[in-house]
């Protein structure tokens, strides 16, 4: 894993202090090397975690004609077998030639042929044009802009394109108005009006002035149903094959095991191949699943390290998550997920996790099982081509705050995403959570999290051909009544440890009430939401912030994190 960015304007060379500002801004994402380059008309920069082809993998890595260059972040799994396919003379090992080659022969038309978890920019130098595009989950994150004077900018992380100097930061109230909703960003925009997100399964290409954005994949559509037997059968030989693909590093890879479902099936596809280091993090009280890790971890024979719920300096803990991030993230499971990646960080650079799974699987049965009750438990004439009331229920239950409270605040109205394909079934949920809560929220926590620490996550549920036959699946072979993941449990329950056969889902994080009740967040509270002199109180009513300020639960808790992200960053409100 790694971090990339570039500039394109006339006469790049001048650019190359911005470029170097923006590598040093994100070297967390790449400790063990950094690269650049200026063509005349692009400069591009690189910062490298060393985990495929140690001595010949460093970047920008140009083709065998020396015209085209590519910068790189991420992993493509299986790029052994596409190197025998193509017809290219490889001068190194890595799996970033691959996409050289697959360039080389396809153009930008290359995009369905790579699998993995990627975002990269190929600057072709005689056609004076930059090819940039991410994969198709959002697993790596690309961000860009246009400059003051006309420069496109593009880098990993947010925090590199403001480095660079040339972005005038300018608050996104769409962007806001959907954080206060969801407790996050939505996976197509940032909360900088000034700079964007190139959506996941999207490539972008800027060629003669010209910018233009083209989703290359979208989520296949539901089919007719597999009997089980056969699908959980199926289901097993795609994870195995998965798994086999993403053990492939040239250092140590390990897994996070919470002890649920997911981890546990991984840990188990993993343990005939190699002998792994998991990593678990427990939580105080009943809450804790390392009692169910510890199983997993002697009864498929790991090399088990844990570490437990922290002290945590909370000031010190928050302001840190928010330079992090970049943009205001209020998932509380941000804090042991950073925490836990930290500590994996200590040991080693690779380490395989679960997420994904849940969204592939209907595992979130908190949200999803009264969506089978009534008129929601399949067709009923409650749908259009657009959205469903099923749709509508889902969306609805995600909700923090309202519309009708966010528009009281004077903030754009909350948008309603396309889900594709609508069919007013569960389908319809799992669909929205692939396309908004997966890469919006899930998938940043875990890159930011573990690339703050230069650690690379690696997630085999999105293996694209295990991914993409389980969307087709109907929900009827995933979740029942009060049962969840049903194919997993086909597929994979006869080598769990029995307790782990009985597990529902249980969510990873702490309970906000209790943390926004403790002296220190008292404290806090007050001298974010209660002192008019904050940036918060030229953007949200002060009768909002009163209220919140009062509010233990998820609403004061969003609300914080918002104000405390404006006090860090460099925009102004007007």
């Amino acid at each position: 894993m790694c971090g990339i960015a570039g500039i394109v304007a006339k006469e790049a060379g001048r650019y190359l202090p911005a470029l170097d500002a923006m590598n040093a801004a994100q070297r967390h994402r790449g400790p063990d090397g950094e690269g650049r380059h200026a063509f005349a008309e692009c400069c591009l920069g690189h910062v490298r975690l060393s985990i495929i082809d140690l001595a010949g993998g460093a970047q920008p890595l140009f083709d065998t004609r020396g015209t085209s260059a590519i910068t790189f972040n991420g992993e493509i799994y299986g790029y052994q077998a596409l190197r025998q396919e193509l017809d290219y003379p490889f001068r190194t090992g890595s799996d970033t030639e691959v996409i050289l080659a697959l360039y080389a022969r396809y153009g930008t038309h290359m995009l369905p042929r790579l699998p993995g978890m990627f975002s990269f920019a190929i600057w072709d130098d005689q056609r004076k044009r930059l090819f940039c595009a991410r994969d198709r989950f959002g697993e790596k994150p690309l961000f860009y802009a246009l400059g003051k004077s006309g420069e496109f900018i593009f880098a990993s992380e947010i925090k590199a394109i403001l480095a660079s100097g040339l972005v005038e930061p300018k608050l996104n109230l769409d962007g806001v108005s959907h954080y206060l909703a969801h407790r996050h960003l939505p996976a197509n925009q940032t909360i900088y009006g000034t700079i964007q997100a190139l959506p996941p399964g999207h490539s972008l290409i800027l060629e003669n002035g010209d910018l233009t954005i083209t989703p290359y994949w979208s989520l296949p559509t539901t089919g007719e149903p597999l009997d089980m037997d056969t699908a959980a059968q199926r289901l097993e030989d795609l994870i195995r094959q998965a798994v086999e693909r993403q053990l492939v590093a040239d250092v140590e890879v390990g897994i996070l095991l919470s002890g649920g479902l997911d981890s546990s099936t991984i840990t188990a596809v993993c343990s005939p191949l190699k002998r792994l280091r998991s990593f678990s993090f427990g939580f105080s009280g009943s809450r804790s699943e390392l009692p169910y890790a510890r199983q997993v971890a002697e009864h498929f024979g790991t090399v088990h390290n844990e570490i437990t719920e922290e002290v945590i300096d909370v000031p010190k803990m928050m302001l840190a998550l928010a330079r992090i991030y970049d943009e205001p993230f209020a998932d509380p499971s941000a804090v042991p997920t950073y925490q836990l990646c930290r500590f994996v960080s200590q040991h080693l650079k690779v380490a395989l996790s679960g997420d994904g799974a849940d969204e592939l699987l209907a595992g979130y049965t908190y949200w999803y099982r009264h969506l089978l009750r009534g008129d929601a438990s399949g067709p009923a004439g409650g749908k259009n081509t657009f959205w469903s009331k099923t749709a509508e229920r889902h969306w609805q239950d995600l909700l923090y705050f309202t519309p009708d409270e966010i528009k009281g605040m004077g903030l754009p109205a909350v948008r309603r995403p396309r889900i594709g394909q609508v069919t007013d079934s569960l389908d319809d949920a799992l669909r929205m959570d692939l396309q908004g809560f997966l890469p919006a929220d899930i998938l940043v926590k875990t890159d930011r999290a573990a690339m703050a620490h230069g650690l690379e996550l690696r997630t085999p549920f999105l293996d694209v051909d295990l991914a993409e036959f389980l969307i087709q699946l109907p929900w009827q072979l995933k979740m029942q009544g009060s049962s969840d993941k049903l194919l997993l449990r086909k597929a994979f329950e006869n080598i769990w440890p029995e307790a782990i056969r009985k597990r529902d889902k249980q969510g990873f994080g702490f309970d906000v009430r209790n943390w926004m009740q403790r002296p220190d967040m008292l404290a806090l509270r007050h001298h974010f939401l209660g002192n008019a002199n904050r940036k918060i109180y030229a953007l949200i009513p002060r009768k909002t912030l009163a209220a919140c300020l009062m509010d233990t639960g998820f609403k004061g808790w969003i609300m914080l994190i918002l104000s405390l992200w404006l006090e860090t960053s460099p925009c102004s409100i007007n």
